[in-house]
């Protein structure tokens, strides 16, 4: 059996409350001339308004975290925890807010887009040689070290004895450990060694620091 409705003195106090707990705010959106009116609820946060002005827009590709909510009155930021009843937007000229949109994150350098595997080429001096080895991008410099003295144990080239070589990436020493992703070596880059007893020609090497 349907409920009694509510008498007519409920059903007035259930209205006056909703339309009391309603406002609606004027949004500038980009892109657009007009202002757009949206209803919401007194008791919802800036988060929810900035998630329906998306959703009403049909901005959908846009991330909620690049939306900025600005006062037209005051220029204050709305902040996403904030709720519309504290931000006092009623009445005109309050309720208009302008909403702007952060620049998107620049896009990874090409060294940092993939952190998994890579083959560098790695010359040894005076050699001739030209020795393909697969590390991953995180690991420290070293495991370069011990695969190329592994790979030397099966293909003799000259090598320095007892590990007495540097390597060298665009001219600079590495420091053997950091990461490969740290010294921005990219897939198919060269690496050279370089014999400790030349090592007086170069003024620095790089220490390790923090």
């Amino acid at each position: 059996m349907d409920a009694f409705p509510a008498p007519p003195r409920k059903r007035w106090r259930s209205r006056w409350e909703e339309e009391k707990n309603t406002v609606v705010v004027q949004v500038k959106v980009p892109a657009r001339r007009e202002r757009v009116p949206i209803k919401m609820d007194a008791n919802d946060n800036v988060l929810k308004l900035k998630e329906k002005i998306l959703e009403q827009e049909r901005m959908h590709e846009v991330p909620v975290d690049r939306v900025v909510l600005q006062s037209r009155t005051t220029r204050f930021e709305l902040l996403d925890h904030k709720l519309l009843k504290d931000c006092v937007v009623y009445d005109y000229p309050d309720n208009r807010i302008d909403m702007y949109l952060k620049p998107p994150p620049p896009p990874p350098p090409p060294w940092a887009a993939d952190a998994g595997n890579l083959t560098v080429t790695v010359l040894p001096r005076n050699s001739g040689e030209r020795i393909e080895i697969e590390v991953n991008a995180e690991e420290k410099v070293t495991v370069l070290r011990e695969r190329l003295e592994e790979i030397h144990e099966r293909v003799r080239f000259r090598l320095p004895h007892r590990g007495h070589y540097i390597f060298l990436y665009k001219e600079n020493a590495m420091v053997e450990t950091r990461s490969f992703l740290w010294h921005k070596v990219q897939h198919g880059d060269i690496i050279c060694t370089f014999d400790e007893e030349y090592m007086k020609e170069y003024d620095h090497v790089p220490e390790d620091e923090d």
